[in-house]
């Protein structure tokens, strides 16, 4: 079980970009209070999960949705339980996305790590422990950071969770963009293996973003076969 750094890169980085600049909104570069993370007008327009499905957070058209679950997982049960997200991917969120997984913005990160912190705070007691999505040792090389563990981190520190690292990515495996849904499934089938002690335990994974579902099902059924009792996947966004 991974301990928590004193201070991890990315608040090292925020730390330095403070004394640097003045704290500013990263979708349109208005001034902003040090504690804000958007301005007014940006957190009007930020595409929040609203109407969704109780199992993958899949938007739906109803406006009451306590007990919905949507036809596809009513077919096809995932084999995690919920989808925890607080915005949709979509305008103008997906630009900060796109920055924090391939363009080294771990301030973006860490803002994104708050906003998923903000949305569970209050229901992390249905889960033991935080896994992140893990990359391929080569993905890691080149990219230099894992974003999802970048998520996981201080996610974990400030609900009081531990942060577990033991599921690694045995298959290098190309990105998932461009592939259709049955493809996704395929690509990262036994992708994963648990390395880790996780009998008994309740685990949240953690991603950037969840689209078709099929790294959070494929991640779910390893951690389910290596003793996890549920699966829970946290996310920045649901697309």
């Amino acid at each position: 079980m991974a301990t928590h750094p004193t201070l991890s890169i990315y608040d090292r980085a925020r730390r330095i970009r403070a004394w640097l600049l003045p704290a500013a909104c990263p979708l349109c570069g208005e001034s902003i209070a040090p504690e804000r993370d958007f301005c007014d007008g940006c957190e009007r327009a930020l595409p929040m999960v609203y109407a969704c499905c109780t199992r993958c957070a899949a938007a739906l058209e109803q406006a009451d949705t306590s007990a919905l679950i949507c036809g596809q997982c009513q077919q096809n049960p995932p084999a995690y339980t919920t989808v925890r997200a607080p915005f949709r991917y979509a305008g103008p969120i997906d630009r900060l996305i796109l920055g924090a997984k391939y363009g080294a913005r771990l301030d973006w990160v860490a803002l994104l790590s708050r906003a998923m912190t903000r949305h569970i705070d209050g229901r992390a007691n249905s889960v033991d422990a935080v896994v992140p999505v893990p990359l391929h040792r080569s993905r890691l090389r080149e990219r230099g950071y894992n974003q999802s563990l970048e998520l996981a981190r201080p996610l974990a520190k400030q609900l009081g969770l531990p942060l577990m690292l033991g599921v690694e990515r045995v298959r290098a495996t190309p990105p998932q963009t461009s592939l259709s849904r049955a493809d996704r499934r395929k690509n990262v089938r036994r992708a994963f293996a648990a390395n880790g002690d996780f009998a008994g335990l309740r685990i949240a994974v953690v991603d950037d973003v969840l689209t078709s579902g099929a790294t959070a099902e494929a991640m779910a059924q390893c951690l389910l076969k290596a003793g996890a009792t549920s699966v829970e996947v946290w996310v920045a966004a649901r697309a």
